[in-house]
């Protein structure tokens, strides 16, 4: 049965396979991880997921030289 089951094959008697998809961004080579940041490393939806919570919060963040950033010392 198990090996049916790791063949994708499905077993009577047993809960259907799931269907995975996976494409090349989705895997991560430990091998060349060398010299990446945390960025690099996350999945594509996760990263677009980070950048947009990130401009939603410089958006609100004072800019520099702004009557709300205050004058430089």
């Amino acid at each position: 049965m198990w090996t049916q089951r790791l063949d994708g094959e499905q077993v009577a008697g047993a809960p259907p396979l799931r269907s995975v998809s996976l494409d090349g961004d989705d895997i991560i080579d430990p091998a060349v991880t060398e010299g990446m940041d945390a960025l690099d490393l996350m999945l594509p939806a996760a990263r677009q997921s980070f950048g947009r919570t990130l401009e939603k919060l410089t958006a609100t963040m004072p800019q520099p030289g702004s009557p709300e950033q205050g004058e430089a010392s």
